[in-house]
């Protein structure tokens, strides 16, 4: 499950994209593989972002792009992360939207690779989630 309430204008071309972002990962009950660096349990991450968006010209569907960089907290239940609470991290998305009247919907699917790798699964890799969002923008 992934939320993001986010700001940007809706005009053709490049502007700037603010979120927040909010994604919950539920544990598989899989075992633990042999060198992972983190326990089992649910995941939640939640981040504050700051993008650049592209926005294709024309009427009706819009495809989009972006492109930016944020601040994201990362935990897992019933573990401690050893590193901290905030860990910088990128992220890259596109997306489709469809107008209806003074609104639109939207389709979004973004990668968000973290500079951390707990909750990666493995030693010295970077954390990632990759969330598809479906929502209505204004």
């Amino acid at each position: 499950m992934a939320a993001t309430l986010s700001a940007s204008r809706r005009a053709p071309g490049f502007s700037p994209h603010l979120g927040v972002t909010w994604t919950r990962l539920y544990d598989d009950d899989g075992p633990v593989g042999v060198g992972t660096n983190s326990g089992r349990g649910d995941y939640s991450s939640a981040g504050v972002r700051v993008s650049a968006l592209y926005r294709s010209r024309g009427r009706g569907v819009a495809a989009y792009g972006l492109l930016g960089t944020g601040l994201y907290t990362v935990s897992i239940e019933r573990d401690q992360n050893p590193y901290g609470d905030v860990f910088w991290g990128n992220h890259a998305g596109v997306g489709i939207e469809v107008p209806i009247g003074g609104a639109a919907v939207s389709a979004e699917v973004s990668a968000v690779a973290m500079v951390t790798d707990y909750g990666a699964g493995a030693f010295n890799f970077p954390t990632v989630h990759v969330p598809l969002s479906v929502g209505v923008r204004f």
